[in-house]
């Protein structure tokens, strides 16, 4: 028998001062965590995850921040279903008897796939806008994903923001599937009229299901491990963040052939092996190493025997994943208790609000952003019919309330005219109409000097001095003589008081404007013309 303990602490001595190129750790940089957005949602959310041998779902009830498990089980395929259809048309019932029970209008329904035909990789990318990004990543893609791009679904997110070093980036953690098997899932649900919102990599939805622990760490590292009936999935964490995750051929079918003790022991120590190699693998991909405990959910969850000897052959603690502690189940209340840890993926994604890489086909997207388009329109209606119904009825509310007003108020002045007072009152309005007619008739006609002067004081440059003004109203031709000097040592001054008789000609304040005189002299190094202009002021 192997001692894995031992040659765990070797290695782990071996890398102590190692640290490779994705993951050195650098004092000048730094890792942001970018959080993924969280939505409030209301209603149902279902959700499905369906394998070779079994049928989990789970449905849970949203309103707002709040969330209650409405139901939660894991359905066993008969082993005798060989043929493709028999095998469908059972996964078609009991999908169509939980959504008729639970899926209520405006239901939320998210599937959960992993296994061999699912991969995950973490890359670095410039910090670059949305449109380019999203080409840039599927560059790397097509290097990065195992199988054919055209063949696959995949779809990424950014989870951390890289400052410090050479320049700014943005860690993409890449998530992607087979189309073959994305297709293979929705064709059940097309078959029933089921639409799907959301596409979800099991190993990427229970992060998520992680911040829901208490004394949640956004650094904090954690192991999850799934013993399926035909192979095994261990997951690394940091924080909410999937890091790396290993798909392992050892399953639970490979412990049903075995009947002796002798053979649990076989499948113990097998299954510790592969887990150790995940475990090397990641401590030399990530300096900080992989959790001192690892948390077990699926069917053999509840196996302490196997939890033990596990602990044994790799001297890390095993133990079931504690959805008790989770903040949003019921302490000591919760009739699905025991069912929890075993339908983990369901669950993670029933309860999931966060915006997370969704592998679900672009064009079933479009339908679903169409269709929540089509509630949200709904609901405006709604409420914009509920806010006219009340908007009405306040107004006729309103209108009855002024109406009784005016009624007071035409009793008032009724009762107004008939007083002494409105007399007095017409008495007083009839004398101060004779003043205003007289005031009227012996006002003078006003005088429009000021604007004229005005409109003068804005053509006039500085070069330009005005020493006289005379007016004349009496005469009904130039009624306007100015007196002024023109002084310029540059600019001959014949030039200033042209462009002056011009701008005085366009003016709407003047016309008739005359140049009647003017004399030149020489005064030390400059020039300066005396003049007189007779002009008539139209205002």
């Amino acid at each position: 028998m192997l001692d894995l303990k031992a040659q765990t602490e070797k290695l782990k001595t071996a890398l102590g001062g190692r640290r490779t190129q994705a993951s050195a750790e650098d004092p000048s940089v730094s890792e942001v965590v970018i959080r993924p957005r969280r939505g409030f949602a209301f209603g149902p959310h279902l959700s499905f995850s369906i394998d070779d041998s079994s049928i989990q779902m789970a449905a849970v009830s949203h309103i707002g921040l709040k969330k209650r498990i409405l139901d939660i089980r894991k359905v066993y395929i008969p082993n005798d279903l060989t043929g493709r259809p028999d095998r469908a048309n059972f996964i078609g019932e009991a999908i169509d008897e939980f959504h008729s029970e639970f899926g209520r209008r405006w239901a939320r329904v998210s599937v959960t796939i992993s296994g061999k035909e699912t991969a995950f990789r973490t890359f670095f990318m410039p910090l670059l806008k949305k449109r380019e990004l999203d080409s840039a990543v599927r560059f790397e893609a097509k290097k990065q994903v195992p199988f054919p791009l055209e063949d696959s679904a995949f779809d990424y997110r950014p989870v951390f923001k890289v400052l410090g070093g050479r320049q700014a980036r943005y860690k993409i953690a890449l998530h992607t599937s087979t189309r073959r098997l994305v297709e293979e899932q929705l064709e059940l649900f097309r078959q029933k009229n089921i639409a799907i919102s959301a596409v979800y990599l099991s190993q990427d939805v229970i992060g998520q299901l992680l911040t829901h622990l208490p004394n949640f760490d956004a650094e904090a590292l954690s192991t999850v491990i799934n013993i399926t009936r035909n192979h095994s999935e261990i997951s690394f964490y940091r924080g909410s963040n999937l890091e790396f995750f290993h798909i392992s051929p050892v399953g639970s079918s490979l412990l049903a052939q075995q009947t002796d003790k002798g053979g649990f022991e076989g499948f113990a120590e097998t299954l510790s092996t592969e887990i150790q190699t995940s475990l090397d693998y990641y401590a030399g991909q990530y300096p900080r190493g992989p959790a001192d405990r690892i948390l077990v959910y699926g069917d053999l969850a509840y196996s302490s025997e196997l939890l033990e000897r596990l602990n044994g052959y790799t001297g890390i603690e095993f133990e079931r994943f504690p959805t008790e502690l989770l903040d949003f189940v019921p302490e000591g209340k919760c009739r699905f208790a025991e069912v929890l840890p075993v339908c983990l993926p369901v669950l993670a994604s029933a309860v999931c609000s966060a915006r997370i890489a969704n592998l679900l086909p672009a064009k079933d997207r479009l339908k679903q952003d169409k269709k929540k388009v089509d509630r949200l329109a709904q609901v405006a209606l709604i409420i914009l019919t509920l806010a006219l119904v009340v908007g009405w009825a306040l107004m006729k509310q309103n209108g009855a309330i002024e109406q009784n007003n005016l009624i007071s108020l035409n009793r008032q002045v009724e009762a107004f005219k008939n007083s002494e007072a409105y007399h007095t009152y017409n008495v007083l309005k009839r004398q101060i109409a004779n003043y205003q007619a007289y005031l009227e008739k012996t006002r003078k006609p006003p005088s429009y000097l000021n604007l004229n002067l005005k409109e003068l004081s804005l053509l006039t440059p500085t070069t330009i001095r005005l020493f006289n003004l005379a007016y004349e109203p009496e005469k009904s031709s130039e009624n306007f003589t100015i007196r002024g000097v023109v002084t310029s040592k540059e600019i001959p001054p014949e030039v200033l008081l042209a462009e002056y008789v011009e701008d005085l000609s366009g003016s709407p304040f003047f016309e008739n404007v005359t140049l009647m005189k003017y004399v030149k002299r020489r005064v030390g190094d400059a020039f300066k013309i005396e003049f007189q202009i007779d002009m008539k002021g139209i205002v």
